[in-house]
């Protein structure tokens, strides 16, 4: 992947889901006395993975919403060169002396 800003988000991504699950498994087996400090740990990672989450989500949105904008205008200059492109398109098609251009 050539884009250092998703896949740092990916690996916060993964690292955090292996972390939550890491602490749910340590809470699973703790003492009565471990589980609260280890349930505190669990909110804070999940709500931590939860932000990277939608930060990734943002990201591809923001994207998304770029190449939209980029479409239209690409769009809108194709419409108003229309009649040029057609033009030029006929002539590749069956040569420079077609009739009515």
């Amino acid at each position: 992947m050539n884009d250092p800003e998703m896949a740092e988000l990916m690996k916060q991504d993964r690292e955090l889901g292996n972390h939550a699950e890491d602490l749910a498994a340590q809470y699973q087996r703790a003492s009565q006395d471990e589980k609260e400090k280890l349930m505190k740990l669990v909110v804070e990672t999940v709500n931590k993975h939860f932000e990277v989450r939608q930060q990734r989500r943002k990201l591809t949105l923001d994207r998304m919403q770029k190449e939209l904008e980029r479409l239209r205008g690409e769009i809108e200059l194709r419409n108003s060169q229309r009649e040029t492109r057609v033009k030029q398109r006929v002539q590749e098609l069956i040569g420079d002396g077609a009739p009515g251009f």
